[in-house]
């Protein structure tokens, strides 16, 4: 279910990506469109026939994603989730408890990370 961008090709996908902005970036900036490049080759990828896949086994994993309009919620498919490194320990948490399919590769990726958080890109 997950993918590297070499997998990737032309195919449409969601991806799933490290923030890189400073940590005392405000979250509305963190959010905005205009400070997030796309495409990066450590994100992970969910191709699009996987699409519906993920939102039903991760939807509920996946929770208090801040969007670009700052409102919260469950994965939006098709803009920005943004989720803080505290959000993301909650995450990783749910994902040792639940153990869906395909989660290892998940779990090891937000496992590495470094940064300030993770987003989720929609289509």
């Amino acid at each position: 279910m997950f993918k590297t961008k070499d997998f990737l090709g032309n195919r449409t996908a969601i991806e799933i990506q490290y923030c890189k902005l400073p940590t005392n970036t405000s979250i509305k900036k963190k959010v905005s469109v205009s400070k997030i490049k796309s495409q990066l080759e450590d994100s992970l990828y969910v191709i699009w026939e996987n699409a519906s896949s993920f939102l039903d086994i991760y939807s509920d994993i996946f929770t208090n994603g801040i969007y670009n309009n700052l409102s919260t919620g469950n994965i939006d498919p098709f803009g920005i989730n943004y989720y803080s490194n505290e959000e993301v320990k909650n995450i990783i948490k749910r994902l040792n408890e639940l153990k869906p399919k395909c989660y290892l590769v998940l779990l090891k990726w937000l496992e590495s990370n470094t940064f300030n958080g993770i987003y989720i890109l929609g289509i």
